[in-house]
């Protein structure tokens, strides 16, 4: 019926109930404005007739009407009014429904214990009435303000409570309804197969009673419970679905609120931009239909999208029109909402101070709601932000209260969430034993609930906190493990940011290629998802990959690049970080002063964000400037400083970092005893975590120590000394120039060979001087037999390719290239393409024609050089050392030199 043209007519009662009728009609199919006008009309053709109770009907649609469109304060003031006139009138089971429905409003506007009250006097009412079916409808909505506070057991009595008497009464339709809000409760628990079997559940029952409306919603409620599931696929599946018979019914509300939800999971897999149209549809529908609340809704979710592409001043744009939505209609849960989502970007931005004061603003108003879920999630966020200001204690306090308000409100998922942030604090402390066993727990619980996505989560932050430790093989297979599963979900943001984790491990042991093929690949992903700040992330390491082989100029553009980026999306921790590492290579360029400032600037950003493990890496980067500038005594002062900060957090990784540094600063005093003592700590910390590159550096000074020493020692004992260094010095030598055959690029060979230069150049010396003939005849011939250009060859792998594994621990040749300072600091594109189809492998002992062909073409390593005598070349020297190298992939193949 549709409402008649000129509504002001009055042609009698008829009318009147006609335009009530169509208003009713236009109501359900969400055409709020039309509905509105119907019983406006209506209202005052009844009005215009003296029939009060009419006028009351009028006034309850009109209520309902303003509710639907989220007009809280107008639908109040209509629910009264009626409510006033059926009371006058001896209605009361009339005015007990208007009570009912002030209880939902109450409900929807956060306003728990007045919902409850309207509803338990609308339940008495209609108890002494003896109106069954009414008191059910009670219990049904007191049920949902239950499960809203987070009291799921008294929520699911009443539900339970509810359902029996509509199942007794015969109303299927309403055990459905009951159902539905059962499952709600399950999928708050965690309990998703249950709640799956109450949404199938009323499903089925709404499909035989033919109400096409209530199957869509079924639907609905599914493809939540999928999605929560991390069954994204079916999720989208369920949720089109509904939202094609929304369509078909013109119910536009109910296609807006399935585009909400397909924007979530869109966002959940990293497709950012999807989510943004699928939000942006949802909020034109919802201002069409004059609906502020969910218009602000939708705002808060693009926002939330917003930040997650890193455009934070977008976000909280967005963020701050919903919250002043939400003032102005007073809802409180949701203003708390958006104070959680400023928080997170202020988190986000490293402003920690400005996090911390919007979560405990908002967790002051979940206090007085007395929401004690959200309370809880509040803790938890404010757990995060005591972890990153390294308030370890507190944070833990924050996640272990949560974790108690979670487990006595029955919620497992939060309370595993917890347990894998107590992991992390546990982790940060050293406490790792403690920090798997929180790991493993969540781990548990999620894979019970069938949580793939969460499981993967566990793995992914377990791999960081053994990375933190240096426990880079337990990482390394964390990672892998927690790929595949972000891989099989189609999670394409989770899977790249795997990758970047896999690439600092790689790059943590020495495997640089496979590090910038990681991060690389990542990149990649990125950009195709447009998120700016991880691209910005992939640069910085890959600026760190290009620094660590001696790219300096190819590293100071990627950190550039990335610092642009970063302070355009002002976040001023990450541009502190490439402050480091630009100051990092002005140092290796000796611009020491230009150093300095780099290093000054980013130790007052971290030192204003409370950060103090940045704090101490600054300090250990001003030190080494000290040290190149021979400011001895300042140099110790920073190390000391900066290692007492990385023994008290329990940072294992950088400790030997500054033992390595002291001992360079005490061979400069010469001090080379207590240098070597530093050098063999630095030594046995880095073997401890399996940074064999580094063991073989500190090695490398421990015997220039000895070097040093020999110069002012008695004669007869100066080649002891030396046979000492030798000791120490050749297998590391040995070991660091092979790491050079994972680079498939001549440029990138090269410049990792001047990195070591000076280390070749000592050993020669030292041969010489002893008059070892045999040490140094094996230096040259294996300087010779450098290796052999390949299209075929791809030694990026933990092993390499196959046939050119070797059983033993040998080790690569050795090559002599132009001479650079050595690097005595610690710190932490297109791919060039191999020769045509006709390019065939080959080997041959070398020489300047070879390198000049076969420039862009990956090398393989020699064969193996077998010396008059019968022995191998350098190998002696290789086993004699105190330390075991792993094995570095050779060919099979030996030659003879005769």
């Amino acid at each position: 019926m549709t409402v008649p043209e000129s509504p002001d007519s009055s042609d009698g009662p008829g009318s009147a109930d006609a335009l009530f009728a169509a208003g009713s009609d236009h109501l359900d199919h969400s055409r709020f404005d039309q509905a509105k006008a119907a019983f406006t009309a209506a209202r005052a053709e009844y009005v215009e007739h003296g029939t009060d109770d009419r006028v009351a009907a009028c006034d309850l649609q009109l209520g309902k009407t303003a509710w639907r469109m989220s007009r809280f304060e107008e639908a109040r003031q209509h629910l009264e009014q009626a409510q006033a006139v059926f009371t006058r009138c001896g209605l009361k089971q009339e005015a007990a429904t208007c009570e009912l429905h002030l209880g939902t409003v109450a409900r929807d506007l956060g306003r728990f214990e007045q919902a409850r009250e309207h509803l338990a006097q609308a339940r008495v009412v209609f108890e002494r009435c003896g109106v069954e079916q009414e008191v059910a409808a009670c219990d049904l909505h007191l049920g949902t303000v239950e499960w809203k506070v987070g009291q799921f057991e008294q929520a699911r009595q009443l539900l339970e409570r509810a359902r029996a008497v509509f199942a007794q009464l015969g109303i299927e339709r309403e055990v459905a309804c009951c159902d539905q809000s059962l499952g709600d409760v399950a999928g708050e628990l965690g309990r998703f197969e249950q709640a799956w079997q109450c949404y199938a559940s009323a499903r089925a029952v709404l499909v035989r009673l033919g109400l096409g409306r209530e199957v869509a919603a079924c639907d609905y409620s599914l493809g939540t419970a999928a999605w929560r599931m991390g069954r994204f696929d079916q999720a989208q599946q369920f949720l089109e679905q509904a939202r094609a018979v929304y369509a078909e019914l013109g119910l536009e509300r109910e296609v807006a609120g399935c585009d909400q939800v397909l924007g979530i999971i869109a966002q959940d897999r990293g497709r950012f931009e999807q989510a943004w149209r699928w939000y942006a549809s949802a909020r034109a529908v919802f201002a069409r239909l004059g609906m502020a609340s969910e218009v602000a809704g939708c705002d808060q979710n693009l926002g939330a999208v917003a930040w997650r592409m890193g455009r934070f001043e977008q976000a909280r744009e967005h963020l701050g029109q919903a919250r002043a939505v939400f003032v102005q209609l007073g809802l409180e849960r949701q203003v708390a909402g958006c104070d959680q989502n400023l928080g997170l970007i202020a988190w986000s931005r490293g402003w920690f101070e400005q996090a911390r004061e919007h979560f405990e603003w908002a967790r002051a108003v979940y206090v007085g709601l007395r929401t004690h879920r959200e309370v809880a999630g509040c803790d938890v966020t404010l757990g995060i932000v005591a972890r990153d200001l390294g308030w370890f204690e507190q944070a833990q306090e924050h996640f272990e209260r949560a974790r108690a308000v979670f487990a006595r409100l029955g919620l497992e998922r939060e309370v595993a969430g917890c347990d894998a942030y107590l992991g992390m604090v546990a982790g940060d402390l050293g406490r790792f034993e403690q920090a798997r066993e929180h790991f493993e727990r969540a781990r548990a619980v999620y894979a019970r609930l069938g949580l793939d996505q969460e499981v993967a989560g566990c793995d992914a932050n377990f791999g960081n906190i053994t990375r933190g430790l240096g426990r880079f093989v337990e990482a390394w297979r964390a990672y892998e493990s927690a790929r595949a599963v972000f891989a099989r979900l189609g999670l394409e943001q989770h899977v790249a940011d795997c990758d970047v984790n896999l690439g600092n491990v790689a790059r943590e042991l020495g495997r640089f290629e496979q590090a910038r093929e990681f991060f690389e690949r990542a990149r990649t992903a990125y950009v195709g998802l447009g998120l700016e700040r991880e691209v910005a992330d992939c640069d910085l390491n890959l600026g760190n990959v290009a620094q660590e082989v001696g790219r300096s100029e190819q590293a100071w553009r990627a950190y550039e690049s990335a610092r642009a980026v970063y302070v355009r999306l002002g976040l001023g921790r990450e541009t502190a970080s490439c402050e480091i590492n630009l100051g990092n290579i002005a140092e290796k360029l000796k611009r020491f002063e230009q150093a300095r400032e780099f290093f000054e600037r980013a130790r007052t950003a971290y030192a204003e964000l409370g950060l103090e493990h940045d704090v101490a890496s600054c300090d250990h980067n001003r030190g080494i400037v000290a040290l190149r500038m021979r400011r001895f005594e300042e140099a110790a002062g920073l190390f000391d400083r900066a290692r007492a900060v990385y023994v008290r957090l329990g940072l294992e990784r950088e400790v030997p970092d500054c033992d390595h540094d002291l001992g360079i600063v005490a061979e400069e005093l010469g001090q080379c005893k207590q240098a070597r003592r530093f050098y063999e700590r630095a030594g046995t910390g880095y073997a401890g975590l399996g940074l064999h590159h580094h063991v073989a550096r500190s090695r490398i000074n421990l015997g220039r120590a000895w070097c040093r020493q020999a110069a002012d020692t008695d004669p007869q004992q100066r080649p002891v000394l030396l046979r000492r260094a030798l000791e120490a010095m050749v297998p590391a030598v040995v070991f660091l120039e092979g790491m050079r055959f994972q680079f498939p690029r001549a440029a990138d060979r090269i410049a990792w060979a001047e990195t070591i230069d000076d280390f070749i150049r000592m050993v020669f010396d030292v041969a010489e001087e002893l008059g070892d003939e045999k040490l140094v005849s094996d230096l040259v011939e294996s300087a010779v037999n450098t290796g052999v250009h390949s299209a075929a060859a791809n030694l990026t792998d933990d092993i390499g390719a196959s046939a050119l594994v070797s059983s033993t621990p040998l080790f690569g040749a050795l090559a002599v290239g132009a001479g650079t300072a050595p690097r005595t600091e610690s710190v932490t594109h297109d791919r060039e393409t191999a020769a045509g189809d006709d390019a065939e492998p080959g080997w041959s002992l070398g020489g300047s024609s070879r390198l000049i062909a076969g420039a862009r073409l990956p090398m393989v390593p020699p064969p193996r050089v077998r010396m008059p005598d019968g022995h191998v070349a350098v190998e002696p020297w290789a086993q004699a050392g105190t330390y075991c190298y792993p094995p570095v992939v050779r060919r099979p193949e030996m030659i003879a030199v005769v």
